[in-house]
């Protein structure tokens, strides 16, 4: 077992017990675990660099050996022999003489420690750095160990060859066992523990929901599409989005264009959700327009409306708390070739028990295209 802390965005949430972590080797702590027990792997899981950048990994290793093993990091779990290369220079002292060696590495895993037999006197620390760049992962690994009376410093460089972006890293001492006590830190470059700014994330082929940190933000492109999944799993917080559509398309079958939390399971009853809103209709090229008027919806509403027809600009605010499921939306709207509108909507999930977990599902009621952002407040 192991102590796991993370950085929430706002404040650093301890998972298991233990003493909080707010140093940094290599940028912003993503999480540490220090070992409670013999283990023969550590996994730092559920990350992504291209929100986390380049990675850091501290590792301060004791030997539960009777033989001795090295440490293997895999990425994605990948131990593919093959799939990594790299090269290596040692030196060592054993008491009385001096020695070095050089050498190349081909097989599985890109080689982060070593731990001797003999668990009461050897052990390792080691720094790894490990960056994407030309279709690759690039790693080094400084590195110190102990071997009875031997000591050695080495130095690994190598690549992991696919391109793919990092998800998890498994840090494996083979058949070998890393001793209780010691502490695995993985850091990302990109994080800041002072401010909560990223790069914006490409969720437009997400398979699966992913959870947003304050501050981050998350698009999806669309192009002729009636569904689209958000792929964000929220908590109790606020959220902004904006939907920003292509205005030009033929418009097809009127109807609204409407979020379903959670992706519509559970289903929410007829008038589950309350609506009222403030619309008023302007003709396109002209002086003109209807006066503004009033509307309740309460007894028909089943999903958030967001739009009607062709949803040219939304921007919503959005409470995901489990007791009050709030959805403020003001939007620009085209229902024909001349005439638009502009509308203010407030709606309420009147449902206080249920748990807003997956930000939902848009659903246009022709197909359209155009982008939607999304941002976590808090």
């Amino acid at each position: 077992m192991s102590t796991l802390k993370r950085w929430t965005g706002l404040a650093w949430e301890t998972i298991d017990n233990g003493a909080k972590v707010v140093g940094g080797l290599g940028g912003t702590l993503i999480s540490e675990q220090v070992l409670t027990s013999n283990q023969s792997s550590v996994t730092f899981s559920n990350l992504n660099s291209l929100v986390d950048g380049d990675y850091t990994l501290e590792i301060i290793a004791k030997s539960a050996n009777t033989t001795a093993s090295s440490l293997s990091c895999y990425i994605n779990n990948d131990s593919t022999n093959g799939r990594y290369d790299g090269e290596y220079i040692a030196g060592g002292y054993n008491g009385s003489t001096h020695s070095t060696g050089a050498g190349t590495l081909l097989g599985a895993g890109a080689v982060v420690g070593y731990l001797a037999s003999n668990a009461s006197t050897n052990g390792c620390i080691a720094t790894v750095k490990l960056k994407r760049i030309s279709g690759k992962t690039l790693y080094t690994t400084h590195l110190y160990d102990e071997r009875g009376t031997a000591k050695y410093v080495e130095l690994f460089g190598g690549s992991y060859n696919q391109d793919v972006s990092i998800t998890s890293l498994v840090i494996s001492a083979g058949s070998g066992l890393i001793a209780s006590g010691s502490t695995f830190r993985l850091y990302g470059s990109k994080l800041a523990s002072n401010i909560i700014s990223y790069d914006p994330i490409n969720h437009t082929n997400f398979v699966a929901d992913r959870l947003l940190k304050a501050g981050e933000v998350a698009y999806i492109n669309y192009t002729s599409s009636t569904s689209v999944p958000l792929r964000i799993q929220t908590e109790e917080g606020l959220y902004e989005m904006d939907i920003m559509g292509d205005q030009s398309i033929t418009i097809g079958t009127l109807g609204y264009v409407t979020l379903a939390p959670n992706n519509g399971s559970p289903s929410i009853a007829a008038g589950g959700i309350d609506c009222a809103n403030i619309v008023q209709s302007l003709v396109s090229n002209a002086d003109s327009s209807t006066a503004p008027s009033g509307d309740t919806q309460g007894t028909t509403r089943t999903n958030f409306m967001l739009a009607y027809a062709i949803a040219v600009k939304v921007s919503a605010k959005l409470s995901t708390m489990t007791k009050s499921k709030v959805v403020e939306c003001n939007d620009i709207r085209r229902d024909s070739a001349t005439q638009f509108y502009v509308e203010r909507t407030f709606q309420n999930w009147l449902d206080t028990t249920t748990n807003w977990t997956s930000l939902g599902t848009i659903t246009f009621p022709f197909a359209q295209s155009g982008k939607i952002v999304v941002r976590r407040i808090i």
